[in-house]
């Protein structure tokens, strides 16, 4: 789920009985829903990602099992797909990232066996270019960009989970290890917050579900233990509201789905409650929309959901 530049937010894909082409925008003006144009290609656990040029990248994922290089491109002013070059790796689970100099880095991901292969989009020439691997072979795996510009990947899992981080240069084309976290975790979430620093929240470690949180500090190149949520949880989400707490839905637990909500305050280090959410859900999306709310959408409780819902931080 991504909101576009005109404010409008576009799901795409995913699954339901099977994998999905379709999209549907979301228009927060109007609370409504439309059906937009069909990707070219059905996909789930896909990327999908904001280009500088306002268009929309999306790459990879798997179809009926069968995981993809493919990749294509939406225009929101004209309502079209269309087909780019395939990446040089078919991938799955994978992170992508915007850079400041408008490239696009992908790392890591599934196709069979966890991927360390990365490579850079081109948005000008429409172009892939494979660049140094990672150390680690990840995926479920996320990618921060801190604001020195360098990429900041955490985690993630190749035959167990993993506890390094790699740092990727945009300047110099080259990686270095980072200081790793104190416990390995997949399917977190990661978060910047207002003052740089990257809150990793929840996720799994092998299997154990974790409640546990870290924050990185870019400017000391460190992690730290920060307070613990009140629950352990993974394939939830996590949005950096206008307060600058972040927020924390949904997700599996050891045991149950989750409806419960909460905020980390950053000035004050701790997990405070918030309202439920209507539903029960997890492995669903979140995004911050223009006036300051958070739209949620689908996943899963018992059943695949289509139930959207808003929450107003103030």
């Amino acid at each position: 789920m991504t909101l576009l530049l005109n404010a409008k937010v576009l799901v795409t894909g995913g699954r339901n009985i099977g994998t999905l082409k379709s999209t549907e925008l979301y228009d927060p003006s109007r609370n409504t829903w439309e059906k937009a144009r069909d990707m070219i290609d059905t996909r789930a656990w896909h990327v999908a990602s904001l280009l500088e040029n306002g268009k929309l990248l999306v790459t990879g994922g798997s179809s009926y099992g069968l995981v993809l290089a493919t990749a294509e491109l939406y225009d929101p002013s004209i309502n079209v797909w269309k087909s780019i070059r395939n990446m040089t790796r078919a991938r799955q689970y994978h992170t992508v990232s915007v850079l400041e100099t408008g490239l696009v880095l992908v790392t890591g991901g599934w196709d069979g066996n966890a991927l360390n292969t990365a490579e850079l989009y081109n948005p000008l020439t429409g172009s892939w270019l494979m660049i140094k691997a990672m150390r680690y072979h990840r995926y479920h795996h996320t990618a921060i960009t801190l604001s020195n510009g360098k990429v900041l990947v955490i985690g993630g899992k190749d035959n167990a989970a993993l506890n390094s981080c790699e740092l990727y240069d945009p300047l110099t084309g080259s990686w270095t290890i980072g200081p790793s976290l104190a416990g390995p975790r997949y399917k977190h979430t990661a978060s910047v917050l207002r003052d740089g620093k990257v809150l990793v929240a929840g996720g799994m470690s092998n299997s154990i579900v974790l409640s546990s949180v870290e924050l990185y500090d870019p400017m000391k190149g460190t992690w730290a233990m920060s307070a613990p949520m009140s629950i352990g949880r993974y394939e939830h989400t996590a949005s950096v509201v206008k307060t600058g707490m972040v927020l924390v839905t949904g997700g599996l637990d050891s045991y149950e789905h989750l409806i419960n909500a909460e905020l980390y305050d950053p000035i004050g280090n701790v997990w405070v409650p918030t309202g439920n959410m209507s539903h029960l859900r997890y492995g669903h999306a979140a995004s911050v929309i223009g006036d300051g709310q958070v739209l949620i959408t689908g996943g899963h409780d018992l059943a695949v959901l289509r139930s959207a819902e808003l929450y107003n931080p103030l």
